[in-house]
């Protein structure tokens, strides 16, 4: 034979002894595969529903095995657990209800349900809260300053607008529409916030001036509002340097709810006293101003379809003379639980708003002439607002979740000064979290928001933010430990920011019973607003300038406190107190001086906002 004959004999013996190696290995391996198949088909299934003693669905409830595995309950308050046969005690927890152990037996291949039935903790505050960490923790365990205020307290006390409800928060004011926590917002009238207001976790200042408008925030729909104190760009971004106040809106329960509330008033005559006599300063004849305000809400569960929708009229005739306001808004939430497809949702929520009136801005003199007008001063204004957010969610059985949530938030401001805005911001996160039972949780997500301004006032400009955040908390022992970082760009126009990054981190010690020590630092930033750098106007002969080569505001925020929870029969509370220091490094303010040509009005005396350097806050603070 020649050497290529014997070559490819060769060559088909080692080929066949290769195939006959793998087929006789195939049955081993075939053996190897399915064994793991064969255990799961003996496996048994234990699944059910977890509700409250009241009948209401329980999600995000956590069931461990012999706390060695375990799922969450999905929004439908459904869980499923796969087993081997066996002996198994079930430990059912969520926070603020009392843990329930059930002991089964599971037999091979069998399919058991269990319906279990939570009972309300009365050892616990119940207060649970979502923006510390995107995810719901008890109020004691958090690492940060944060206050409830639950819908009971805004109802009973005839509150017209979230505005007014901010009072009842400790160490929040709201003088003007502009938020400041724990005096560390500073006065930045009409433009820009140092305090991030959301909506369910969704931003809701304007592409413009960077403002809240109160009136807008869906009141007669709450779940909570949140507000944590300190810098919290970390989870919030720009703005969020003061703080973040999140309100929570309410999905409907299993009873459908329709609620009206009115309520109407007068303003008593202003009077002044200026030397020696007394001067009514309403106009001769005129009636007490009113004020009254109509709301509503329904909610109901239809199938697998929840529905909210709400509504407020408000008419408010002033105590300054000459100042109005008139508006109505209509509300909408709606969240679909897909049957085949357990854990996901999807909805849209939105809210639009139309308001009218005429605003005042400077008193005619500082005697006689206070709460009237001065000449010319006096502006006449038609808003509109609205906001649609798409969102889609999905929870699975392992204790992770993905989230998709976008915004698009329109704000149009007409009047009869040339002063006329229209600001659009489109908002996208995405969020992913993983919880590791109850010892740890993480959270990261992407932003993208972009921002378009078309203005009589600014001119026309368009702006970008794009983020990436990561935060992770974690339960050792009595500890509770969290940590996040974020990195985020701002543009405006072709002006761009380097990549930002700011850091935080945060320990809460649980050192006896219903007491708790914490600890945290947490850098902020802000990036200037639109009106900030560009506005160019005038109130009567006073002018603003515009300074476009603002900087960004950055700062920290650092406290300890401690919170005593407080019981008196079945009375619960809590004392809290805090010492904290904030610090911030260009500083935006609008400051009076000549900013103009001495050939402008006033000589080019007026206001602009400047970076007014360092400042500094402390306080030792209870709530």
């Amino acid at each position: 034979m020649t050497k290529q004959k014997l070559a490819s004999q060769d060559y088909y013996m080692r080929s066949g002894s290769t195939i006959q190696y793998m087929l006789r290995n195939f049955f081993f391996l075939s053996i190897l595969f399915t064994l793991p198949l064969y255990t799961f088909a003996q496996s048994g299934i234990v699944h059910g529903k977890i509700t409250s003693s009241s009948g209401e669905l329980l999600p995000g409830a956590t069931v461990l095995a012999d706390s060695i595995t375990g799922v969450s309950s999905d929004l439908n308050g459904h869980f499923e657990l796969k087993l081997n046969p066996g002996i198994y005690s079930l430990r059912v927890k969520l926070i603020s209800f009392t843990e329930k152990y059930i002991q089964i037996e599971l037999k091979p291949g069998e399919n058991r349900e269990l319906n279990i039935i939570l009972e309300p903790s009365s050892r616990e505050l119940k207060l649970v809260v979502v923006s510390a960490g995107k995810f719901e923790q008890k109020i004691e365990d958090v690492t940060v300053s944060i206050e409830v205020l639950k819908p009971h307290l805004v109802e009973q006390r005839a509150t017209t607008t979230m505005e007014d409800a901010m009072d009842y928060v400790p160490g929040v004011n709201i003088i003007d529409g502009q938020a400041n926590i724990r005096g560390g917002s500073g006065w930045s009238y009409g433009a820009g916030s140092r305090v991030q207001v959301l909506v369910d976790d969704l931003p809701m200042l304007t592409a413009d001036a960077g403002d809240a408008k109160w009136s807008f925030l869906p009141v007669e729909n709450l779940e909570q509002v949140e507000v944590i104190k300190g810098a919290s760009s970390v989870l919030f971004g720009s703005s969020a340097l003061n703080g973040a106040i999140n309100l929570r809106t309410a999905f409907p329960r299993d009873t459908p709810m329709t609620k009206i509330n009115f309520l109407t008033g007068v303003y008593d005559h202003a009077t002044v006293k200026f030397d020696t006599s007394e001067y009514d300063l309403n106009s001769p004849g005129s009636i007490r101003n009113k004020q009254g305000v109509l709301s509503f809400l329904h909610s109901r569960q239809i199938g697998n379809l929840d529905l909210v929708a709400g509504g407020n009229m408000f008419i408010d005739e002033g105590y300054r003379e000459g100042e109005n306001e008139q508006h109505g808004r209509f509300n909408l939430n709606t969240r679909y639980r897909f049957k085949n497809i357990e854990g996901l949702s999807a909805g849209i929520n939105g809210n639009v708003m139309m308001s009218a009136g005429t605003l005042f801005f400077i008193w005619k003199n500082d005697s006689t002439g206070a709460y009237q007008p001065a000449p010319t001063t006096l502006s006449d204004y038609t808003t509109y607002r609205t906001n649609l957010d798409p969102f889609i969610t999905y929870i699975g059985k392992k204790g992770s979740s993905h989230k998709i949530r976008t915004r698009w938030f329109n704000s149009k401001n007409e009047n009869n000064t040339n002063q006329e805005s229209t600001g659009n911001v489109y908002y996208a996160e995405y969020q992913f979290q993983k919880r590791f039972g109850e010892k740890a949780t993480v959270t990261a997500g992407l932003v993208d928001q972009e921002n378009k301004v078309k203005s009589e006032l600014y001119l026309d400009h368009s702006g970008n933010q794009l983020a990436a955040y990561v935060q992770g908390d974690v339960k050792w022992k009595i500890l509770t430990f969290s940590a996040g970082a974020r990195v985020e760009q701002n543009k405006i126009d072709s002006i761009r920011e380097d990549w930002n990054p700011v850091f935080r981190g945060g320990i809460n010690a649980h050192i006896l019973k219903g007491t708790y020590l914490r600890a945290s630092i947490g850098q902020g930033y802000r990036f200037p607003s639109v009106a900030e750098r560009f506005v160019r106007t005038n109130v009567g002969s006073l002018y603003i300038y515009p300074n476009p080569g603002l900087n960004s505001e950055k700062g920290y925020s650092a406290e300890v406190g401690f919170r005593q929870v407080l019981k008196f029969g079945s009375w619960i509370g809590y004392f809290d107190a805090a010492a904290f220091q904030s610090q911030y490094e260009n500083m935006m303010e609008f400051i009076f001086a000549q900013w103009g040509k001495p050939s402008d009005p006033l000589v080019g005396f007026g206001f602009s906002s400047v970076n007014v350097g360092k400042t500094k806050s402390r306080a030792l603070i209870f709530l």
